[in-house]
């Protein structure tokens, strides 16, 4: 007979216990990991030591699998076959990387899937929220009004058992026909969920999309780049006793470094640096080539994350709007243009 000790039904992916089955048999035990439609995932023979079997390292297991399938939440259905006795358990599991302060269902409960519940914000930059459960959004503008007028119902979608739903803050001002110079922020709620965004004051931004701790979207604002530097190479050889050169070589990568931190922002702000998946407003992938991130402790010390960055095709990506910086030799003093 076989008997698993202590199994839980979900689990976040960073936080998966080894599981233990018992038996009173020595034959070889053959356990399948299957997920929701039935792909195998792992599948191993075993031979029991001493009345019992462990299951190690569960959660790099699906964590890596649904990085790749880019679930945020499955069930795994695992089967373990001793001779004609068997045993079959299936668990939730959600994606996570980092290692919340609450248990599952608690955070599930209490949170949003983000690991900070406030955030500054533009009025023009679009705000992903993510939740497993069933309860219905609503988002409360901020003004000067007290109590605030207006409450709005975004438009959800659910997939693979999570709900989203995305807006910027000048939706919402459209939405509820006001200026959005009246609007402050809003607060975002979901069951015992809550969320603020709060408008920022204006100024020139980089704005990424980034796949966060539990794989879910989220925006990424910071200043632009600080450096930007281009590197071309090539190779060169003696062809009939004369140097020619061959297969040029063109790369560029930037360096950023984010505004000051509180701690809170800074432990979300760092969830980019492990991303696997960073996008730009023009759907061009990021990678994250250097970074250094630090927590300061001495008193008007300023948190800061600082990196190094490319795009993917590792090619100099010149914009429209910055088209024109770039287009001249000279500098403005003889620049002259004749007609």
């Amino acid at each position: 007979m076989i008997q698993i000790q202590n199994i839980a039904e979900r689990y976040f992916s960073s936080d998966v216990p080894e599981l233990v089955y018992t038996t009173d048999s020595n034959t070889d035990i053959v356990v399948q990991i299957l997920d929701n439609d039935n792909n195998t995932v792992h599948i191993s023979t075993l031979s029991p030591f001493n009345g019992y079997v462990k299951l190690y390292e569960l959660g790099e297991l699906f964590t890596e699998y649904m990085r790749k399938c880019n679930l945020t939440l499955c069930n795994f259905t695992i089967d373990v076959v001793q001779g004609q006795n068997s045993i079959s358990n299936t668990i939730t599991i959600i994606y996570c990387t980092d290692m919340p302060t609450e248990p599952v269902n608690d955070f599930l409960t209490k949170h949003f899937l983000t690991l900070t519940d406030v955030k500054e914000t533009q009025a023009d930059i679009t705000e992903y929220f993510h939740f497993i459960g069933y309860d219905t959004p609503t988002i409360t503008l901020l003004t000067d009004d007290d109590p605030p007028l207006y409450a709005l119902l975004p438009i959800t979608n659910k997939v693979n058992g999570v709900t989203s739903f995305s807006f910027s803050l000048n939706d919402l001002a459209l939405q509820a026909d006001i200026s959005i110079n009246k609007i402050k922020g809003c607060k975002v709620k979901a069951g015992e969920r809550e969320f603020y965004l709060f408008k920022g004051i204006a100024h020139d931004t980089t704005v990424w999309e980034f796949r966060n701790a539990f794989n879910a979207i989220e925006s990424f604002s910071m200043p632009t780049a600080l450096t930007i530097t281009t590197k071309d190479s090539h190779n060169t050889a003696k062809v009939n006793r004369k140097l020619v050169a061959y297969d040029f070589k063109k790369s560029q990568y930037f360096e950023s470094e984010t505004a000051p931190l509180t701690r809170k922002e800074f432990i979300w702000a760092s969830q980019i640096l492990a991303s696997h998946y960073i996008v730009d407003k023009k759907g061009r992938k990021i990678i994250i080539t250097d970074a250094e991130a630090e927590i300061k402790v001495m008193p008007g010390e300023e948190n800061k994350i600082k990196f190094k960055w490319q795009y993917d095709f590792d090619k100099p990506a010149i914009d429209e709007e910055t088209m024109d910086i770039y287009n001249r030799i000279h500098s403005e003093q003889y620049d002259k243009q004749y007609t």
